[in-house]
């Protein structure tokens, strides 16, 4: 009976979601008709940490100390956001909802945050500065070769060889442009959260009511059979 009855609310529920889409209802409408609902509040939503450098960086939460879906680019965490769930309900006629922050705005340890940014960047670092020595090294070889076995080198040669130069400088700009994303001050850094999308549903407690009711006089069937 339970499962049954279960079975026709969803149906109910879907049809209903489905059907002809109607004109929007104006908030005091809404406050007047669900003011003693519950509102069920899906937020989807991302980190921001602003640098004092040009770029930002984005990430969807933290996990062991480690920046989840770590990313320069904000096209990029809009593939990999984080959700949140919670409940509120309406406390004013012009369709105003009161729910916990964690829920509106989720919170982030930003000291944390921030430290396991430093931590993370001091790493990645030292391979950037590894990058732009080893570019600079192999710029240096090619001069000293050119230098020493000019005049055994073919047009062609010396032209392949500054080709090759000009792939390696092209290399090492690149390595110094992110090594600038990886300068920051933790202390002039902040996390922000941004939300991408915020959507509601109204659950109707007079409903919830009657359907706790039946299922609770089922129970007391079976006890008394």
């Amino acid at each position: 009976m339970t499962k049954r009855l279960f079975n026709i609310l969803f149906f109910v529920v879907f049809f209903t979601s489905c059907a002809e889409k109607i004109p929007p209802t104006k908030p005091e409408e809404l406050y007047k008709k669900y003011e003693k609902s519950v509102v069920l509040i899906r937020n989807e939503y991302y980190f921001v940490i602003e640098l004092i450098t040009v770029s930002n960086i984005y990430f969807s939460g933290i996990e062991n100390g480690e920046l989840l879906n770590f990313t320069f680019k904000e096209e990029e965490i809009l593939k990999s956001t984080n959700v949140s769930f919670g409940t509120g309900f309406f406390v004013s006629k012009d369709g105003k909802i009161a729910t916990n922050r964690h829920v509106a705005s989720p919170v982030i340890d930003e000291n944390q945050t921030l430290s396991s940014l430093k931590l993370k960047f001091e790493n990645d670092r030292y391979l950037i500065e590894t990058k732009i020595n080893e570019c600079s090294r192999g710029l240096l070889e090619i001069d000293n070769f050119i230098y020493y076995n000019y005049d055994d080198l073919s047009y062609v040669d010396i032209d392949n060889l500054n080709d090759k130069k000009a792939e390696i400088e092209n290399e090492r700009l690149f390595w110094t442009e992110v090594g600038i994303k990886f300068d920051f001050d933790p202390k002039k850094s902040k996390v922000i959260c941004k939300s991408v999308s915020i959507a509601i549903a109204i659950i109707h407690l007079l409903l919830i009511k009657k359907i706790l009711r039946i299922v609770y006089c089922e129970n007391l069937v079976k006890k008394q059979k």
